[in-house]
């Protein structure tokens, strides 16, 4: 079997990504947002959505 075969050449981008990742002193979660880009643009609208949510209820919390 050809190692060309067994290795696609998205797993060699993702494993050479995540070794320089490393290197750098990234975090894991980091390594997979940037290796699965639709699910790091998920978890960042999902960030900012809550952080919106929190200063909305902290605002009218104040106000009360």
């Amino acid at each position: 079997m050809d190692i060309h075969q067994s290795l696609n050449w998205k797993q060699i981008v993702i494993a050479v990504v995540a070794l320089y990742a490393f290197g750098k002193g990234f975090t894991p979660i980091q390594v997979f947002v940037l290796t699965h880009p639709v699910v790091g643009l998920l978890i960042l609208a999902g960030l900012i959505g809550s952080w919106f949510l929190y200063r909305q209820a902290r605002r009218s919390r104040l106000q009360t």
